[in-house]
């Protein structure tokens, strides 16, 4: 929190400094945006071969138990997969452990201050959700 406004995780590695972990989290969000996009057209490929199942012949039993099954297991983890990488950008989604964005927190607020004991104008602080 800076204030009362809470701070997008990007922005707040970026204030404090932490150039490490402003990376890892730039590659966690990119991760979960490759995943969301791979697990969406493994959800439309599975619901895809699942509808095709239904157009073989029934004495061609194995392939289309095949493809119907495939189809759905292929779906349904498309789904899984999509969501997982969807989640990575829901704001209480943190790439930074408490501890550690308490100490950043704790050092910004210390440069702020210039050091000494009064209370800097602007400060940062860790949300209730966090």
């Amino acid at each position: 929190m800076q204030g009362g406004t809470q701070l997008d995780d990007e922005d707040f590695l970026r204030i404090v400094g932490n150039d490490q972990a402003l990376q890892e989290h730039r590659d966690y969000r990119q991760s979960g945006i490759t995943m969301n996009k791979w697990g969406k057209g493994l959800m439309i490929g599975g619901v895809a071969t699942f509808v095709a199942s239904f157009f073989v012949p029934s004495e061609n039993f194995a392939l289309r138990y095949g493809l119907s099954t495939g189809g759905l297991v292929a779906g349904s983890s498309g789904w899984y997969l999509a969501r997982i990488g969807a989640a990575r950008f829901e704001p209480d989604s943190h790439t930074v452990d408490p501890s550690r964005a308490n100490y950043d927190i704790q050092r910004y607020n210390a440069r702020l201050d210039g050091g000494g004991t009064g209370s800097p104008t602007a400060s940062l602080s860790l949300g209730h959700n966090f």
